[in-house]
């Protein structure tokens, strides 16, 4: 006996298409224009014209934000974070599109507006350095700075320190992305700078702890690499596999003014990308 074959089809009203692809351009521009607010506060601002220029260059119905003016490259590039700023934020600054999605991802994914093709993933992809991202969160993951940023709570910012007393950023470090290059793939790796903003003193005490608190941060990530326990790159495309993480250079004070210090530690991440 043959199995029951229903027969049936389905036939959507004329103009049923096209009210859809209206109403998802609608939705698209929406949330464009909502990242495009998002992002705004991370904008290095002087007169306005770079941050403002998003609003003339970006093609919101596609979902694209172009900030366009002659100097926005090397501004997105190269801007020293929090300096000469009108209404410093502690935000505005370098890469401020990729700053802005690391911070708010988890509640533009929960936006009513969220269209339902990603745009975060189409973002990531296009980011050009997503793995400070995922260091970040793994760093987040070290009881240190866990108990620091309950107890103080400390902000964790990329590529920006704040002035509190206690604060932690991650940076970028030049160096040579490519360690060895193999028929299926190359073996990478990207050099950041992990920062802290500590208490300042001439006292023993004071220094003591400081140094101790990169000593064991030191340890922390040696052990961590010793039970490959490595930053998740699952999501920052190209197929990432983390092979390893290391410090390069322990902690130091860079500069200190009255009460505080910045202090920095070198860190290597290598992870393989096939071709």
């Amino acid at each position: 006996m043959s199995a029951p074959v229903f027969d049936f089809k389905i036939t959507f009203r004329p103009g049923f298409q096209a009210d859809m692809d209206a109403r998802f351009a609608k939705l698209q521009f929406a949330f464009s224009q909502k990242v495009a607010a998002t992002v705004d506060p991370y904008v290095p601002f002087d007169t306005g014209t770079l941050k403002n220029s998003v609003n003339q260059a970006s093609d919101f119905k596609e979902g694209l934000l172009v900030y366009n003016t002659p100097y926005a490259r090397r501004q997105y590039y190269l801007h020293e974070q929090g300096k000469g700023l009108h209404g410093e934020n502690g935000l505005r600054g370098s890469y401020w599109g990729q700053r802005a999605i690391a911070d708010h991802k988890d509640e533009m994914e929960s936006s009513p507006m969220m269209p339902q093709s990603s745009f975060w993933e189409g973002a990531n992809e296009r980011n050009r350095k997503p793995t400070i991202a995922a260091l970040r969160a793994w760093l987040k993951t070290c009881p240190l700075i866990a108990d620091e940023q309950e107890a103080t709570g400390a902000a964790f910012r990329i590529a920006g320190l704040e002035e509190e007393s206690t604060a932690f950023s991650i940076e970028d470090s030049p160096g040579d992305p490519i360690i060895t290059e193999y028929i299926s793939g190359w073996e990478m790796a990207k050099n950041y700078l992990f920062l802290s903003r500590r208490e300042y003193s001439e006292v023993d005490a004071v220094s003591i702890q400081n140094s101790g608190f990169f000593e064991q941060l030191t340890e922390w990530v040696m052990q961590q690499d010793a039970r490959h326990n490595l930053p998740d790159l699952s999501a920052c495309g190209g197929n990432k596999t983390p092979t390893g993480i290391a410090v390069t250079n322990s902690g130091y004070i860079v500069t200190n003014s009255a009460g505080s210090c910045k202090m920095q530690l070198q860190m290597r991440l290598t992870y393989y990308m096939p071709k």
